[in-house]
């Protein structure tokens, strides 16, 4: 469970950190001469690439704590927690990803 542990929380924390790379510009104040459409792109092609890098880390600590709990051992309160809200986490990020590259 340990592995599943690590897995979810480290990707819950890459979400986290992965919205805040894609929200600082907006409040970080620089100066700018012109609307640059490629470091846009950049951005855009980032933001897409970490979600689709969180959203599988998130699906492979949902199974390996899926499986984690299927051990009487393992089936504590906290870690049923964890895996519960990362499966509703997971699918609403699933649905999010679809919004975000149209397939939905």
């Amino acid at each position: 469970m340990r592995l599943a542990r690590n897995v979810l929380l480290s990707a819950w924390g890459g979400y986290a950190l992965l919205w805040l790379a894609f929200l600082a510009p907006l409040y970080w104040p620089r100066p700018r001469q012109e609307k640059d459409l490629g470091e846009a792109m950049i951005v855009i092609l980032g933001f897409s690439a970490g979600l689709i890098a969180t959203l599988a880390l998130l699906l492979i600590g949902v199974v390996l704590g899926w499986r984690a709990l299927r051990q009487p051992a393992h089936r504590t309160w906290p870690n049923l927690v964890l895996v519960g809200l990362s499966i509703f986490g997971a699918a609403a990020q699933a649905f999010f990803a679809g919004l975000f590259f149209g397939l939905i």
